[in-house]
């Protein structure tokens, strides 16, 4: 037997359905719709892009500070780490 009764599942299926419509009406979603656009990229294309960057810099900046103590260590990875950022982020941008 369910937990939920049909009145309860209605009212949450309501709520997220509201929930839903005030932020497309709302500012953050005009925003990313926009940004979206600008970059021409789908939420996943630029989820999975930006999440690889998150990580990419992490590692990056661990190698960086590493690097700050040690300085015979990793020499090469920051101009390394910030030139493949670097490419990915102007891979395909419009030129102005």
């Amino acid at each position: 037997m369910s937990t939920f009764s049909h009145e309860s599942t209605s009212l949450v299926t309501g709520i997220l359905l509201k929930c839903i419509q005030r932020f497309e009406e709302s500012t953050v979603y005009t925003e990313t719709v926009e940004h979206l656009k600008e970059t021409d990229m789908t939420y996943y294309q630029h989820w999975k892009q930006t999440a690889w960057l998150s990580f990419k810099m992490a590692g990056g900046s661990m190698y960086l500070f590493i690097h700050s103590l040690l300085p015979f260590l990793f020499a090469n990875k920051g101009h390394d780490y910030v030139d493949e950022v670097q490419r990915v982020l102007t891979k395909g941008k419009k030129k102005e």
